[in-house]
């Protein structure tokens, strides 16, 4: 038997020459490089493949999608976040999934690092900066140091205290939050642990790192960015759905707080004709935190070989 793999997703182009997919014996390997938006293309697109194989979270496996594919046996997912795929449906069906937990980019460095590009950009206007110096202007924005300003972080996982000791380099003042409220592991990272409202209320620079789920889907709406100070910012390197855009949106157009930096969107890739695009106080990258070479050359090296021992077992 010839096992149909399809890498899906793409976007770079980059995954069918970065790791040798010939070390998976009796296969055949398609890539894609586009995200179908339209349910039916996209399930008679995959309705051939054995395997597929995603990268992130950027194409939706719901439970209507996964009923229609009755040759697939294994979603193999890179990360460890799993909120695209309807898990109880995939087990129903018999869909095996695999993922990249414990691999060194699971530590979140590059989001980490895209935190930072975006917090660095936002108080030093660099984006206007380069726009208006294209067209002769000279210190055009007011800005601000770090020093001595105050990050808030929400979530207390690896990306959120990575987060934390870099602000602490530039001699901010951390204060956390998290769901576990973990004291502990607060005071060992020399982090003020607050109350939630504390937290928005608080801060200069709101910097989210929660988990998607339930329960932290809107878990930042109007309610919260009307507690803000009017020059605070948010920072979003997480998921688009835990800040409700529509809100987000309003409070950028009044506003209630300075300014935003984004690298997630609850629908992705963002729609060119999306409000939050044509915003002059909001930078946006298209989800650059896990999008590194070295990144994906690793998601894609250990699913590899997660497919390589699911199929030893069949």
């Amino acid at each position: 038997m010839i096992y149909k793999i399809a890498v899906i997703d793409d976007y770079l182009n980059i995954t069918k020459d970065l790791i040798n997919w010939s070390e998976i014996p009796n296969a055949r390997v398609d890539f894609y490089t586009d995200t179908l938006a339209d349910k039916k293309e996209f399930i008679r697109r995959l309705l051939p493949y054995n395997i597929i194989v995603i990268i992130r979270e950027r194409s939706k496996f719901t439970k209507d999608i996964l009923e229609n594919l009755p040759n697939l046996s294994l979603i193999a997912a890179s990360g460890t976040g799993l909120a695209n795929i309807d898990l109880l449906s995939a087990k129903k069906n018999n869909i095996h999934i695999s993922t990249t937990k414990g691999i060194r980019s699971s530590s979140g460095e590059s989001t980490a690092e895209v935190t930072w590009a975006l917090i660095l950009a936002l108080s030093k206007q660099l984006v206007v900066h380069h726009k208006n110096f294209t067209y002769g202007m000279w210190q055009s924005e007011k800005i601000d140091e770090l020093y001595g300003k105050k990050i808030g972080i929400l979530g207390l996982g690896r990306i959120g205290l990575r987060v934390a000791k870099i602000a602490q380099v530039f001699g901010m003042e951390v204060i956390g939050w998290s769901r576990t409220k973990n004291k502990k592991r607060a005071d060992i990272n020399n982090i003020r642990l607050v109350a939630k409202d504390e937290l928005f209320s608080e801060s200069d620079y709101l910097s989210v790192h929660l988990k998607l789920s339930k329960e932290t889907v809107n878990f930042i709406r109007l309610r919260e960015m009307k507690m803000m100070k009017k020059s605070a910012y948010i920072i979003n390197t997480a998921r688009g759905p835990i800040v409700n855009e529509n809100d987000l949106i309003y409070a950028l157009e009044k506003k209630i707080i300075s300014g935003a930096g984004l690298d997630v969107f609850e629908v992705e890739p963002l729609p060119k004709e999306h409000k939050l695009v044509h915003l002059d106080n909001v930078i946006l990258s298209p989800h650059l935190g896990y999008a590194t070479i070295t990144n994906i050359k690793e998601y894609m090296e250990i699913s590899k070989n997660n497919i390589i021992s699911f199929l030893d077992n069949q």
